[in-house]
């Protein structure tokens, strides 16, 4: 499945920001994501440019079209999170607290799950895969990385990378890049 994330990184130069981008990506994002292509490839036919359209391939963080990047990553990581949260209570809905405590929302699945021996999805939320996904989901970033490729999670991580809190080289800007990747 493919999606656009935003990498966000500390440098001088946008060819520098790129450069950055791409060996954080490299370095810490695969195996996360099969691959991503950003958006000034011009040889891919079925990713970047080819299946989003035109998008900036660099942006100054604090440019119009820099910040509209951040606000639409910070957006679905805001929608991820209260979907996942939403689904995560309706599972709980199900169980008391003593059979959560005692791992029990795990257990009593498991003896249809091994005559299925795949996930089915006329099981939906009943199913306990669903509540390990939801749980580890819930404070998982999928749409913001920062400069060393971790996931921007909350406004607390975002306004932290924005200041460059990190970056002790002062000359350093702050640069925004769209990446295609698939997962």
């Amino acid at each position: 499945m493919h999606h656009v994330i935003e990498m966000i990184v500390y440098a001088k130069t946008k060819k520098e920001a790129r450069s950055r981008a791409e060996e954080t990506f490299n370095e810490k994002l695969i195996p996360r994501f099969d691959y991503g292509t950003f958006f000034d490839e011009e040889d891919t036919t079925i990713s970047g440019k080819a299946r989003w359209g035109n998008m900036p391939p660099v942006e100054l963080a604090n440019s119009k079209d820099g910040k509209a990047l951040i606000d639409d990553g910070f957006d679905m990581i805001k929608k991820d999170f209260k979907e996942n949260l939403e689904n995560l209570k309706k599972i709980l809905n199900n169980y008391d607290t003593d059979e959560i405590f005692e791992g029990e929302i795990l257990d009593k699945n498991k003896q249809i799950l091994k005559e299925l021996e795949e996930e089915d999805e006329t099981l939906g939320f009943h199913n306990p895969y669903w509540f390990n996904y939801l749980c580890r989901k819930i404070s998982e970033g999928d749409w913001l990385y920062d400069n060393d490729g971790n996931p921007i999670k909350n406004s607390r991580d975002l306004k932290e990378t924005l200041n460059k809190k990190y970056c002790e080289d002062k000359d350093m800007k702050v640069w925004v890049l769209p990446v295609d990747v698939h997962t």
